[in-house]
């Protein structure tokens, strides 16, 4: 229960950032998902990772703080 607290806050914390943008899927968005899905038919990343990648390209982002090694494999700066 403590945890599940935690998380909501955090969570909580996140939506009134104004550091930090919370990006929903729309239908352009898993469109270009999909596209990249058809395009990059021999990597095994999945429609989470296409649509991660789709939100950056459309912000101009270059980079992610992640530890997954997709997003380097996929040509993004991985950041720490």
């Amino acid at each position: 229960m403590a945890r599940a607290v935690t998380d909501l806050a955090a969570a909580d914390l996140l939506l009134r950032s104004r550091r930090c943008e919370i990006v929903f899927a729309d239908e352009e968005l898993i469109r270009a998902a999909l596209e990249r899905m058809t395009r990059l038919a021999d990597t095994r990343l999945s429609l989470t990772d296409r649509a991660s990648f789709a939100v950056m390209d459309r912000l101009g982002l270059g980079a992610a703080f992640s530890f997954a090694s997709d997003f380097h494999h996929s040509g993004y700066q991985m950041v720490p």
